[in-house]
């Protein structure tokens, strides 16, 4: 019976842990949930132990955690890079301990981590504590054991590619783990299944790592789709010309009055015409973050249409243009991420022109001396040119236009050489 009660936790913790599978890389939040609800799965003749010492568990699940901070190099206990060992099901790898360190090197194997078999020797320092009575050391090593199991159900403990520097995606550890779990863990439904008798806690602890291994695609996966969308500074057309005309009219008229004055002048001219930068869509008002983090997105409910629709508000605030079809957005479901892609809107474009008039009229063409008149204008014919949108769902005007370019620009300028 003692032996079945030690093995009896780990698999009790294995298939609590198993059956949260969104929530990987745990996390001192992860590991109480976990070790509260184990305690709840264990045979009645054992039960009563841990429910007196439930919050002596809960206290010291994360002790090994909090020992790493003091002591990096105990950090290999809570990983092993399984694919450091080759291909999945990395039967490279001899679940034996001594059979490993045999194989590949005592150095080797520890700097690759020795998660799986730390399950195993806090398996039989519990077993041991609970044969010789010692209660102190078999409360430490049930949490100990707890806090391990949980670790060998994240993927991240199972790579190489723990942080998501292999794949350029940084600190997807994070989004999929500890900061997923202490955003969600309110919205858990946790039911585990009775705890049950395990031969080998070693081998059993490896399988649990190869489960683990075996998400880490789809999460990447998963990663990338969560982002993708068109870059911030993509515009899919840009046009831009310039030109310098010289206008013939009385250039050459035989009347030296009108052809100083009226004739000889120039346009030069600078035309941009573009399309619209993206826009990323985002919660504000009382949904804000969403418990998912302030970079959640609505959910799309209808076509993005662009209307440009006069929207009368206050009297205040005039008359503003309502840019897309707000109606197209919700806030998505509390704890959930929404489906709109990012940037997943494009802004309004932008055709200007920047034309200038300008003539030079000859002072003294024995002194080379003149007088060059300019007229420059910006915006010439004057067209609203919106700039930036309302992107926040919740907002009063979500949707509608905020600024614009500057209006029409004239200037007058003068140059004398000499």
């Amino acid at each position: 019976m003692r032996l079945r009660f030690s093995l009896a936790l780990m698999l009790m913790l294995a298939i609590v842990a198993s059956s949260l599978p969104s929530s990987f890389a745990w996390g001192e939040n992860a590991q109480r949930l976990i070790t509260n609800k184990a305690v709840e799965t264990l045979p009645d003749e054992i039960r009563p132990f841990f429910e007196a010492n439930r919050q002596f568990l809960l206290q010291h699940v994360a002790d090994p955690e909090e020992a790493e901070k003091r002591d990096p190099t105990l950090e290999n206990l809570d990983f092993i890079k399984l694919d450091h060992y080759g291909q999945f099901p990395f039967s490279n790898l001899p679940r034996a301990y001594t059979a490993a360190v045999s194989k590949f090197g005592r150095r080797s194997v520890y700097n690759n981590g020795v998660l799986p078999w730390q399950v195993g020797t806090y398996s039989k320092k519990l077993t041991d504590a609970f044969h010789d009575h010692n209660w102190a050391d078999a409360k430490m090593s049930a949490a100990y054991l707890a806090h391990y199991v949980a670790e060998a159900h994240d993927p991240f403990n199972t790579t190489m590619n723990w942080d998501g520097k292999l794949s350029n995606q940084l600190g997807v550890n994070e989004r999929f783990g500890k900061g997923l779990v202490d955003r969600f863990q309110l919205f858990f439904f946790v039911k585990p299944n009775e705890a049950a008798f395990i031969h080998d806690p070693t081998d059993h602890a490896f399988e649990m790592v190869l489960s683990a291994h075996s998400w880490l695609e789809n999460i990447l996966l998963s990663d990338v789709r969560a982002h993708q969308g068109l870059s911030g500074y993509n515009r899919t057309h840009v046009a831009v010309g310039d030109f310098i005309y010289d206008i013939p009219f009385l250039r050459h008229s035989d009347n030296k009055l009108l052809r100083n004055v009226v004739g000889g002048w120039e346009i030069s001219g600078i035309v941009t015409m573009e399309s619209g930068l993206p826009i990323n869509l985002n919660l504000t008002n009382n949904q804000g973050g969403n418990f998912v983090g302030g970079n959640n997105r609505p959910d799309q409910v209808g076509a993005i249409g662009y209307q440009h629709t006069p929207v009368t508000c206050t009297p205040a605030c005039g008359q503003q243009i309502q840019y897309f079809n707000s109606a197209s957005f919700v806030n998505p479901a509390l704890g959930a991420w929404g489906t709109l892609a990012h940037n997943a809107l494009t802004g309004p474009g932008r055709d200007n022109w920047n034309l200038s008039l300008f003539k030079s009229f000859n002072l003294s063409e024995a002194r080379g001396s003149r007088l060059e008149l300019r007229l420059e204008t910006f915006n010439t014919w004057n067209h609203t040119q919106f700039q930036n949108v309302d992107t926040g769902l919740g907002d009063s005007k979500f949707g509608q236009f905020t600024s614009a370019y500057d209006p029409r620009i004239l200037q007058l300028g003068g140059k004398i050489y000499f």
